[in-house]
């Protein structure tokens, strides 16, 4: 939980990665659920098409150009995102699950580069 204060403050430029956003996100929103660790926090909230995924990546953490891909799981049903992508420290990703309500949901981070995973806590609509 070190880093959680630099994840929750810190800023990135606006750019686009295999159809990610990458934010200029300051704060979490009231309606962020997250999860932090020392490298990153994972985040899912209500978007009104699905559920908005988050990654905050700490300037310090060990996530330097590994290869992530966001997954949403409700249950039994799992959603995938577009594809991987490369992380790099100090920067926020975002993703837009579009797949409407499917009741409680988590957001996962997969690590393709190192074989590490991360939830977030479980968001329902």
């Amino acid at each position: 939980m070190k880093h959680a204060s630099k994840l929750v403050g810190m800023v990135g430029a606006v750019a686009l990665a295999a159809g990610l956003t990458l934010t200029a996100t300051g704060t979490a929103s009231a309606a962020d659920s997250c999860n932090y660790n020392d490298d990153l926090g994972v985040c899912n909230s209500y978007d009104p098409r699905g559920y908005d995924a988050r990654v905050q990546i700490a300037p310090d953490g060990n996530i330097n150009g590994d290869w992530v891909d966001f997954n949403l799981v409700c249950g039994s049903k799992r959603f995938g995102d577009r594809d991987s992508f490369q992380a790099y420290p100090g920067h926020n990703y975002t993703y837009t699950f579009a797949v409407g309500s499917q009741g409680s949901c988590v957001v996962w981070l997969y690590d393709r580069t190192t074989g590490a995973a991360w939830a977030s806590p479980s968001v329902s609509r």
